[in-house]
C-alpha cells in the first residue's frame, strides 16, 4: 500500500501541455504522493539531486507549489535519499539510465519523449519491469500504484490467513519505510501476561501465553524487519485491565524489548488513560506510521496474535491530516488528570 518512485526531473516540466493541464498533471501526481508513495531522490539530500535543480527552473507558480509539497513531504517522512548508484536521471544518453534505480525503486515516472524512445507504444500509460515505467502524468496508472490504490481501499483479513501474510501485506511495507509508529488500541496492553494479573478467565484471551499479546508481537516483527539501519520509536495508548499493575506492564515491556535480538526498537513510551475517558473520545484502534499513515483495525493489534488469524478482521487507511484521528488523539491528552505517561524503555 505504499510505492517507492522516482521523477525523472525533465518529465517535471510536462513539455507539450498548456498550463493548465500542467497544473492537473501536477495535482493528481501529489495526491497520490500523498495517497500512496514515497519520493526516492538519487542523492544523498534533496538540495543535492536532480530533482531540485529541476523545480528552481519551473514557472514561479509551478515552482511554489513544488517546494511546498517538498516541504510537507519531507516533515511526513515520505521523501527518502538514494539509492547510491543511481544519479538521480530517468532518461538520456545512456541506453538504461534508471538501471541502479532498482529495487528501492519501484516505479519511474518519465517524459512522453523517452516513453516514445524506449518502444512504448501510442497511448501506452505504462509498462512493468524493474523498475515499472510510466509517463509522469499517467503515473497512477502503473501497476504498483493500481495495487497500492486497491488495497488501501480498505478490505479484510479472512479467518484462517497466516499472521505473517498479514504483516507482510499491511504493516511490513510500512515499518520499513517508517521510523515512529503509534499504536492508538484501548484494549492492547489489557491483553498482556503479566506477573500479578492475569486475563481474566471471563475474557477472549483467557488463554494468553507470556510475550503472545498483540503488542509485543508487533515490537517483535519490528525488531526483525530487514532492509533498513535506523531505529524504531513506538508510542502506545491504552488502558489497563481492572488488575494491572502499570509497573508491572512498565517492567514487562521494557524486559520484552531489552531482550529483542536485533535492538530496532529506539524507543518505548506508554500513555495509560483512565478507561472512561478512552471510550468516550476514541472509538478506532489502529496504528500511525509518523504523521501520516493510519491503518485502521477493528479488532486493533489483536491481529497479531498467534499464527493463524481465528477471526475475520476488518480493515482500512486514513490520512492522519484529515483530522478525525488527530482530533481523538489531541483529545485523550486534553486532561491531564486522565493519563499518565511513561518512558517505558530508550536506547
Amino acid at each position: 500500500m505504499i510505492v517507492r518512485f522516482a521523477l525523472d526531473p525533465d518529465a517535471l516540466l510536462l513539455d507539450g501541455y498548456d498550463p493548465a493541464l500542467q497544473d492537473k498533471f501536477t495535482t493528481d501526481l501529489f495526491r497520490l504522493w500523498q495517497h500512496c508513495g514515497v519520493l526516492c531522490l538519487g542523492a544523498s539530500s534533496y538540495h543535492k539531486s536532480a530533482l531540485h535543480q529541476r523545480v528552481e527552473a519551473l514557472r514561479p507558480a509551478l515552482r511554489d507549489r513544488w517546494i511546498k509539497q517538498i516541504m510537507w513531504a519531507q516533515e511526513r517522512g515520505l521523501l527518502r535519499t538514494g539509492p547510491p548508484s543511481w544519479p538521480g536521471k530517468l532518461s538520456g544518453s545512456e541506453s538504461l539510465p534508471f538501471d541502479g534505480a532498482a529495487p528501492m525503486v519501484k516505479v519511474g515516472a518519465i517524459t512522453r519523449e523517452f516513453a516514445a524512445a524506449i518502444g512504448f507504444a501510442a497511448g501506452q500509460p505504462a509498462r512493468g519491469g524493474e523498475p515499472e515505467l510510466s509517463r509522469l502524468e499517467c503515473l497512477e496508472s502503473a501497476p504498483a500504484f493500481q495495487r497500492a490504490i486497491q488495497e488501501r481501499e480498505g478490505k479484510r483479513c479472512r479467518f484462517g490467513q497466516t499472521v505473517e501474510s498479514v504483516w507482510d501485506r499491511l504493516f511490513g511495507p510500512l515499518v520499513a519505510q517508517f521510523d515512529l509508529f503509534v499504536i492508538v488500541d484501548r484494549f492492547c496492553i489489557r491483553r498482556m501476561y503479566t506477573s500479578t494479573a492475569l486475563p481474566s478467565p471471563s475474557s477472549c484471551w483467557a488463554d494468553q501465553k507470556p510475550g503472545g499479546s498483540g503488542i509485543e508481537k508487533f515490537l517483535a516483527r519490528v525488531d526483525a524487519t530487514t532492509g533498513c539501519d535506523r531505529r524504531k520509536n513506538v508510542q502506545v495508548f491504552s488502558t489497563l485491565g481492572p488488575r494491572q499493575n502499570p509497573q508491572d506492564v512498565i517492567e514487562t515491556l521494557r524486559d520484552f524489548v531489552a531482550n529483542l535480538p536485533n535492538a530496532k526498537i529506539g524507543s518505548l513510551e506508554l500513555c495509560i488513560v483512565s478507561d472512561h475517558h478512552f471510550k468516550r473520545i476514541v472509538h478506532h484502534r489502529y496504528v500511525r506510521f509518523n504523521a501520516h499513515h493510519c491503518l485502521v483495525l477493528d479488532q486493533g493489534i489483536e491481529i497479531l496474535e498467534g499464527t493463524i488469524l481465528s477471526r475475520t478482521h476488518l480493515y482500512g487507511f486514513h490520512d492522519f491530516a484529515d483530522g478525525i484521528l488527530r482530533a481523538d488523539e489531541a483529545s485523550l491528552l486534553g486532561d491531564h488528570n486522565e493519563y499518565t505517561q511513561y518512558s517505558v524503555f530508550k536506547r
